[in-house]
Protein backbone atom coordinates (compact mmCIF):
# COMPACT_ATOMS: atom_id res chain seq x y z
CA UNK A 1 0.00 0.00 0.00
CA UNK A 2 2.86 2.40 0.81
CA UNK A 3 4.26 2.02 -2.72
CA UNK A 4 1.02 3.43 -4.15
CA UNK A 5 0.45 6.16 -1.57
CA UNK A 6 3.95 7.61 -1.30
CA UNK A 7 4.45 8.93 -4.85
CA UNK A 8 0.94 10.36 -4.96
CA UNK A 9 1.28 12.12 -1.60
CA UNK A 10 4.67 13.55 -2.48
CA UNK A 11 3.35 14.73 -5.86
CA UNK A 12 0.30 16.31 -4.23
CA UNK A 13 2.31 18.04 -1.50
CA UNK A 14 4.95 19.25 -3.91
CA UNK A 15 2.44 20.55 -6.44
CA UNK A 16 0.57 22.49 -3.77
CA UNK A 17 3.69 23.80 -2.03
CA UNK A 18 5.28 25.08 -5.23
CA UNK A 19 2.08 26.79 -6.37
CA UNK A 20 0.69 28.01 -3.02
CA UNK A 21 2.69 27.75 0.14
CA UNK A 22 1.34 25.63 2.96
CA UNK A 23 0.84 27.23 6.33
CA UNK A 24 3.02 26.05 9.24
CA UNK A 25 -0.07 24.92 11.14
CA UNK A 26 -1.07 22.66 8.25
CA UNK A 27 2.41 21.11 8.08
CA UNK A 28 2.27 20.26 11.79
CA UNK A 29 -1.18 18.73 11.31
CA UNK A 30 0.01 16.62 8.36
CA UNK A 31 3.07 15.52 10.34
CA UNK A 32 0.87 14.45 13.26
CA UNK A 33 -1.61 12.58 11.06
CA UNK A 34 1.03 10.76 9.01
CA UNK A 35 2.93 9.60 12.09
CA UNK A 36 0.50 6.76 12.94
CA UNK A 37 0.54 5.61 9.29
CA UNK A 38 4.32 5.11 9.45
CA UNK A 39 4.78 7.23 6.35
CA UNK A 40 7.31 9.52 8.01
CA UNK A 41 9.72 9.36 5.11
CA UNK A 42 7.08 10.99 2.86
CA UNK A 43 6.79 14.06 5.02
CA UNK A 44 10.55 14.08 5.56
CA UNK A 45 11.19 14.07 1.80
CA UNK A 46 8.50 16.69 1.33
CA UNK A 47 9.95 18.92 4.03
CA UNK A 48 13.33 18.84 2.27
CA UNK A 49 11.67 20.87 -0.48
CA UNK A 50 13.03 24.40 -0.42
CA UNK A 51 10.20 26.78 0.30
CA UNK A 52 9.94 30.02 -1.65
CA UNK A 53 11.24 32.03 1.30
CA UNK A 54 14.41 29.90 1.60
CA UNK A 55 17.50 32.14 1.77
CA UNK A 56 19.44 30.33 -0.96
CA UNK A 57 16.48 30.02 -3.34
CA UNK A 58 15.57 33.70 -2.93
CA UNK A 59 19.18 34.73 -3.52
CA UNK A 60 19.39 32.67 -6.72
CA UNK A 61 16.06 33.96 -8.06
CA UNK A 62 16.97 37.57 -7.37
CA UNK A 63 20.44 37.24 -8.91
CA UNK A 64 22.40 37.78 -5.68
CA UNK A 65 23.82 34.24 -5.82
CA UNK A 66 25.03 32.89 -9.17
CA UNK A 67 26.80 29.79 -7.86
CA UNK A 68 23.83 28.13 -6.15
CA UNK A 69 25.90 27.56 -3.00
CA UNK A 70 25.92 29.02 0.47
CA UNK A 71 29.07 29.48 2.48
CA UNK A 72 29.58 25.89 3.43
CA UNK A 73 28.50 22.73 1.74
CA UNK A 74 24.85 23.57 1.14
CA UNK A 75 23.92 23.89 -2.53
CA UNK A 76 20.70 24.30 -4.48
CA UNK A 77 19.64 20.76 -5.42
CA UNK A 78 16.10 19.81 -6.38
CA UNK A 79 14.33 16.98 -8.14
CA UNK A 80 13.30 17.25 -11.77
CA UNK A 81 9.63 17.42 -10.84
CA UNK A 82 10.20 20.37 -8.51
CA UNK A 83 12.32 22.16 -11.11
CA UNK A 84 9.54 21.76 -13.66
CA UNK A 85 6.90 23.01 -11.22
CA UNK A 86 8.98 26.06 -10.26
CA UNK A 87 9.58 26.93 -13.93
CA UNK A 88 5.83 26.72 -14.63
CA UNK A 89 4.99 28.95 -11.67
CA UNK A 90 7.67 31.53 -12.50
CA UNK A 91 6.49 31.50 -16.11
CA UNK A 92 2.92 32.27 -15.02
CA UNK A 93 4.36 35.23 -13.09
CA UNK A 94 6.43 36.25 -16.18
CA UNK A 95 9.68 36.18 -14.20
CA UNK A 96 11.90 35.08 -17.08
CA UNK A 97 15.17 36.41 -15.62
CA UNK A 98 14.54 34.42 -12.44
CA UNK A 99 13.82 31.27 -14.47
CA UNK A 100 17.11 31.48 -16.36
CA UNK A 101 19.09 32.17 -13.17
CA UNK A 102 17.38 29.29 -11.40
CA UNK A 103 17.93 26.82 -14.24
CA UNK A 104 21.60 27.74 -14.62
CA UNK A 105 22.40 27.31 -10.91
CA UNK A 106 20.10 24.51 -9.75
CA UNK A 107 21.53 20.99 -9.70
CA UNK A 108 18.97 18.31 -10.53
CA UNK A 109 18.98 15.40 -8.11
CA UNK A 110 18.83 12.13 -10.00
CA UNK A 111 15.69 10.35 -8.89
CA UNK A 112 13.82 7.43 -10.32
CA UNK A 113 11.90 9.80 -12.59
CA UNK A 114 14.18 12.15 -14.54
CA UNK A 115 11.68 12.96 -17.28
CA UNK A 116 9.29 15.88 -17.60
CA UNK A 117 5.58 15.45 -18.06
CA UNK A 118 5.92 15.43 -21.85
CA UNK A 119 8.49 12.60 -21.70
CA UNK A 120 11.71 14.49 -22.44
CA UNK A 121 14.79 14.09 -20.30
CA UNK A 122 15.05 16.76 -17.61
CA UNK A 123 18.55 17.78 -18.72
CA UNK A 124 17.34 18.33 -22.30
CA UNK A 125 14.27 20.16 -21.00
CA UNK A 126 16.44 22.48 -18.89
CA UNK A 127 18.61 23.36 -21.90
CA UNK A 128 15.49 24.02 -23.96
CA UNK A 129 13.97 26.16 -21.21
CA UNK A 130 17.15 28.23 -20.88
CA UNK A 131 17.15 28.89 -24.64
CA UNK A 132 13.46 29.67 -24.69
CA UNK A 133 13.51 32.08 -21.76
CA UNK A 134 16.68 33.82 -22.95
CA UNK A 135 14.85 34.47 -26.22
CA UNK A 136 11.72 35.61 -24.37
CA UNK A 137 13.83 38.12 -22.42
CA UNK A 138 15.22 39.54 -25.63
CA UNK A 139 18.74 38.30 -24.92
CA UNK A 140 19.22 37.20 -28.50
CA UNK A 141 23.02 37.22 -28.45
CA UNK A 142 23.13 34.93 -25.41
CA UNK A 143 20.56 32.56 -26.93
CA UNK A 144 22.42 32.36 -30.26
CA UNK A 145 25.76 31.78 -28.51
CA UNK A 146 24.19 29.01 -26.45
CA UNK A 147 22.78 27.39 -29.59
CA UNK A 148 26.09 27.58 -31.48
CA UNK A 149 28.22 26.37 -28.55
CA UNK A 150 26.49 23.01 -28.45
CA UNK A 151 25.83 21.87 -32.02
CA UNK A 152 24.89 18.33 -30.94
CA UNK A 153 22.15 19.77 -28.77
CA UNK A 154 21.03 22.01 -31.64
CA UNK A 155 20.82 19.01 -34.00
CA UNK A 156 18.75 17.05 -31.48
CA UNK A 157 16.09 19.76 -31.11
CA UNK A 158 12.70 19.27 -32.73
CA UNK A 159 12.00 21.42 -35.79
CA UNK A 160 8.99 23.18 -34.26
CA UNK A 161 11.02 24.19 -31.18
CA UNK A 162 13.82 25.60 -33.35
CA UNK A 163 11.27 27.53 -35.42
CA UNK A 164 9.72 28.94 -32.24
CA UNK A 165 13.15 30.02 -30.95
CA UNK A 166 14.01 31.66 -34.29
CA UNK A 167 10.67 33.47 -34.36
CA UNK A 168 11.33 34.80 -30.86
CA UNK A 169 14.85 35.80 -31.87
CA UNK A 170 13.67 37.59 -34.98
CA UNK A 171 11.23 39.64 -32.96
Amino acid sequence: MNELIEPQLIKLFTLHEVNNQFKVKFLKCVGASIQPLKLNDIIERFLKLRHWDDILLRAVLSGQNVSGRLKGSESLKETGYIVEMRVLKLDRERRYNAIVRYLKTCKVVKTYNVYTRDGTSITVAIEKWILFYLAKQGKFKDACIRLVENLNFFKSLENNFVLEIFSLLSG
